[in-house]
């Protein structure tokens, strides 16, 4: 009984870890393109494509009017 109530907290400790409204909490979003797919990278879209912006408490939609390169320090 023991080693299944461990187990389960381990299993809802790692649940927790990966639920995306603890990402959201730190200020961490994500951005979906005009087909719905998450965003990776500049080159998914084109300037003037509608992109949404994920936040904690919704959604942000937005026209893109600007792409620069990654600046390598």
């Amino acid at each position: 009984m023991r080693r299944t109530l461990s187990t389960l907290h381990r299993l809802h400790a790692h649940i927790q870890a990966a639920s995306p409204e603890r990402y959201f909490a730190l200020g961490l979003s994500y951005v979906t393109g005009q087909d719905g797919t998450v965003v990776r990278s500049r080159s998914q879209i084109l300037l003037g494509d509608r992109i949404e912006i994920h936040v904690l408490d919704g959604m942000i939609e937005a026209t893109v009017t600007k792409k620069e390169h990654a600046h390598d320090d």
